[in-house]
């Protein structure tokens, strides 16, 4: 399983993304994501963590 744990856990791995807005509507918003490192799972596990939902595109499934 994996989660986000603060930097002082034993088990801690550095997991960074950036993401910019490209366009929103309404309650929907679409971005663009840079991972910085490759974690598993990284931006579902780090948008999870605040309370962000998402659907992932055509283009991202492809890669």
């Amino acid at each position: 399983m994996v989660t986000v744990v603060k930097k002082s856990h034993k088990d801690a791995k550095e997991a960074e993304l950036n993401y910019n807005v490209l366009d929103f509507k309404e309650n929907l918003s679409l971005v663009q994501v840079n991972l910085k490192t490759g974690r598993s799972h990284q931006i579902r596990v780090q948008f999870a963590s605040r309370n962000i939902h998402y659907t992932e595109t055509k283009d991202m499934a492809k890669k």
